[in-house]
């Protein structure tokens, strides 16, 4: 194949690894994650998806990912609430991701084989499902998009001041697609080493970084990366190392074996392999970032940087680093997290493969590519075929899940929203309830049934549900938003706007808590309070058409309290 085709040719490979995704339907929380979002859906300006959390209509999360959400706030205003749409758009990206990948290697210059085995494994890798078929995973491929041309710009500036440009547009358009993108970082010094620029290099990650920092200070208040919801935030720093090492022991074993892939978990069973053995997954996450920086050094050192295998292993170790568990992640592990770390490690991936079989000697790229891994190759796309059906919907995402977690709580309350989505309300109530007796402590099922009794008619039983879903979650806000609702419905004005009050705390981008608040002080006789209220969700969604009705209603009240 000629060089100009390797791109090309990582593209089309990418499109027909995932092209099963290309007819799927919502699945996991894609839904929730677009529909009564006011910046996806339009009804916010686009600039205000860099001064909201990812999840700020129903409660930050600690992600700031601004060009993951104007990607499908794009897709949205072309072709509506389409899933396939944005299906579409995710592979599309993982394609362009692969294609630049080749590219780059080109530029580097690699050579052909090299270049397109290394691409051909990225652009069909299985474990890389997470973040290509699953539409609220669009977050990886967007931030390697972004990094992959940051790094072109790096090869292709002349002096120290666009090298030092490029290398911080590296780190930035990288960390503007998901917090992982920092880990661009040392690769654009490593190209920028190539240049003989290594401190403008050094710069320019460095301003990158500060610029990332200052955007998500402006934010959040806080300039590093949180999960407020990490299950693992109670933990002491050695049992969260112990537990994120044997996530990384399990994510190699997906790299190298990826059979037997679970949506959303690792490939091993974390928590028992840390309680046993709790030193070796600790040694596991002190060894990757030494090991990273190790590499990464001998690369740098070296002439030119031409020493590509260490570079790219290196590199490989350090893009573990956001999900070693050193300050609290929002899970665990998910095979989504390989995905840069693939990116990164593919060259070295790709000369090993060239390898297999040979005998030993120094590890040079490889001058064609033998039908043996070109058929290696290709079964690496029925499997993906394979890891891409569960985000097939929402039913499909927790059966698999169900299959590896019979008795996950978290997957019965899924799975009752998939068959109320599937107009199944007997099975959903059924879902529900067996969600409450595995983990009576879980307030989220408990929710979903005070709303299938409100759906019934039934407020007096609905508020009763309602009223221990918040008290077994005290921070979750759709539970004090459900049940100010009924509250209002009641006519207990007072106590919906505690209810109310309390999900706008939890959840201040929460539109329709808003607007319930307001309802309720309406209600008090309160209309500058409401009217305050009502303000705010219009502030979040300029749109919200029960917010201006609400308002009109109250035109003409008096501003003074009574």
């Amino acid at each position: 194949m000629e060089a100009r085709w390797v791109p090309t040719g990582a593209a089309l490979l990418a499109l027909l690894a995932f092209a099963p995704a290309l007819t799927g339907g919502f699945s996991y929380d894609d839904l929730e994650a677009i529909r009564g979002n006011p910046v996806i859906e339009g009804s916010a300006p686009w600039w205000t998806a860099f001064t909201r959390d990812y999840w700020e209509h129903l409660g930050a999360a600690g992600h700031w990912r601004p060009a993951a959400t104007l990607s499908l706030r794009l897709v949205h205003g072309l072709c509506g609430e389409s899933a396939p749409a944005q299906h579409a758009a995710s592979v599309l990206l993982h394609g362009c991701a692969a294609a630049l990948l080749a590219g780059l290697l080109l530029r580097l210059g690699v050579g052909t084989a090299l270049a397109g085995l290394a691409a051909a494994l990225f652009a069909a890798h299985p474990a890389l499902a997470d973040g290509v078929a699953w539409i609220s995973g669009r977050s990886s491929p967007v931030s390697a998009l972004g990094g992959l041309v940051g790094l072109h710009l790096v090869l292709c500036a002349r002096t120290a001041r666009t090298v030092a440009l490029a290398a911080a547009l590296a780190v930035l358009l990288a960390a503007l697609g998901k917090e992982d993108g920092l880990t661009f970082a040392p690769v654009a010094v490593l190209l920028a080493a190539r240049q003989g620029q290594v401190r403008a290099g050094l710069l320019g990650v460095l301003l990158g970084g500060v610029a990332w920092a200052a955007l998500r200070l402006a934010t959040y208040g806080e300039a590093l990366p949180s999960a407020p919801g990490s299950p693992l935030a109670s933990l002491g720093l050695w049992d969260r190392e112990a537990l994120g090492g044997w996530a990384w022991l399990g994510g190699l074993r997906a790299l190298l074996v990826p059979i037997g892939l679970v949506p959303g978990r690792a490939p091993l069973a974390v928590e028992a392999w840390a309680k046993a053995w709790p030193v070796a997954g600790v040694l596991v996450a002190h060894a990757l970032p030494l090991l990273g920086l190790t590499l990464s050094w001998r690369a740098l050192a070296g002439p030119r940087s031409q020493s590509l295998a260490a570079a790219s292993v290196g590199c490989a170790c350090l893009a573990t680093l956001p999900t070693l568990q050193l300050i609290p992640a929002g899970e665990v592990f998910a095979t989504r997290f390989l995905y840069l770390p693939l990116l990164f490690a593919a060259p070295a991936l790709g000369m090993a493969l060239a390898r297999l079989g040979t005998a030993p000697r120094r590890i040079t790229a490889p001058r064609r590519i033998t039908a043996p891994r070109l058929i290696l190759l290709a079964a690496l796309v029925p499997l993906s075929w394979r890891a891409s059906a569960p985000y097939a919907s929402r039913e499909a995402y927790w059966q698999a899940r169900m299959a590896a977690e019979p008795e996950d709580a978290r997957a019965w309350n899924a799975l009752g929203n998939a068959a109320l989505e599937l107009g199944d309300e007997a099975a959903a109530e059924a879902r529900f309830l067996r969600a409450v007796e595995l983990d009576p402590s879980y307030s989220r099922p408990r929710v979903n049934l005070g709303v299938l009794l409100v759906q019934r008619g039934e407020l007096q039983q609905a508020e009763a549900v309602l009223a221990e879903a918040c008290a077994r979650g005290p921070r979750n806000p759709v539970a004090h938003q459900n049940h100010g609702a009924v509250l209002l419905r009641l006519e207990r004005w007072e106590r919906a706007a505690e209810a109310y009050g309390r999900a706008t705390e939890l959840a201040p981008g929460a539109v329709a808590a808003w607007r319930g608040l307001a309802r309720a002080r309406q209600s008090l006789g309160q209309p500058k309070t409401a009217r305050a209220a009502l303000e705010r969700a219009l502030a979040l969604d300029p749109r919200d058409t029960r917010s201006l009705a609400l308002l009109e209603q109250l035109e003409g009240s008096p501003l003074q309290e009574p």
